[in-house]
């Protein structure tokens, strides 16, 4: 992780997400770029596409001058408080939506993290929570480690990553895209699988799933949790919730993974969940 993009649109949430990304960015010894796009609502009239152009031209050198000062001001905060580190931080203004604007720069092949924001509490799903700020439309179609950061989360504090296990062949390597993130912070690593009975057989199956990671894995920060109950999401949730978890990582496995497992969770775990940053890693990036 060596350069981070962090997208914002001057929201609660998105400037919630601009402190993650600036205090992660300054312990991972990562550069930080910050992205505004400027969408355009079109005028109509004789005179629409002067408008249009000037509206445009307007947005462009607002969202410059105060994503301007939003580095100052970073760069100022982080030299008080992290003496021994320095951040590093630009911006980028485009015109466009932001899920073009993201795939364009993303094809320039700068950029290997992405974080943005999420709404927070407040609605009845989490599929709510995220598809109003674009998050998940981002998850799917953007093939790199993304970050969502609600807007209630603890910033500067990571001390735990819990990575949800399905046994999938890839397991391995989606840990050890985590691994750096760890080490960064010295954080533990919980790789964590639900299974619906304590059986000696899905006993069995974990640790013989667990073994080679072990092996693999030289990080020794590493934990392996088997956890029983009859909701996977929910038994998830609960680990995550009683082990106090900092974030959750998730491996994409197919296409509309993201939107299919948001819309399946709980709503009575929203509260406590929408503070839990997600991590959503994707198989063909691995």
């Amino acid at each position: 992780m060596k350069n981070i993009l962090c997208l914002t649109d001057f929201s609660a949430a998105s400037q919630k997400a601009v402190q993650y990304a600036a205090w992660l960015s300054l312990r991972c010894n990562a550069s930080l770029t910050l992205l505004h796009a400027v969408q355009l609502h079109l005028l109509e009239g004789e005179n629409a596409v002067m408008a249009n152009a000037q509206t445009v031209n307007a947005q462009i050198h607002m969202a410059e001058r105060s994503l301007h000062e939003t580095c100052e001001h970073l760069q100022q905060k982080f030299s008080k408080e992290e003496p021994d580190h320095e951040l590093t931080c630009d911006f980028i203004v485009r015109e466009g939506l932001l899920i073009d604007t993201v795939k364009s720069i993303q094809g320039e092949g700068k950029f290997d993290f992405i974080i943005m924001g999420t709404t927070g509490g407040g609605a009845d799903k989490l599929e709510d929570l995220m598809v109003g700020s674009n998050t998940v439309q981002i998850m799917e179609n953007i093939q790199c480690p993304i970050l969502a950061v609600p807007v209630d989360c603890r910033v500067q504090h990571l001390e735990k990553i819990i990575f949800a296990s399905s046994y999938h062949e890839r397991d391995y390597e989606a840990v050890a895209k985590i691994v750096p993130i760890a080490q960064c912070l010295n954080s533990q690593i919980h790789i964590v699988h639900v299974g619906k009975t304590d059986s000696e057989k899905e006993q069995a199956d974990f640790k013989l799933f667990c073994r080679p990671i072990a092996q693999k894995t030289t990080y020794d920060r590493l934990h392996f949790n088997l956890i029983t109950h009859e909701d996977t999401d929910e038994g998830l949730l609960t680990f995550v919730k009683e082990t106090r978890g900092d974030m959750i990582a998730l491996l994409a496995k197919e296409k509309g993974f993201v939107r299919k497992y948001f819309h399946q969770s709980i709503v009575e775990s929203i509260a406590y969940h929408s503070k839990v940053p997600f991590l959503i890693l994707h198989e063909d990036d691995l």
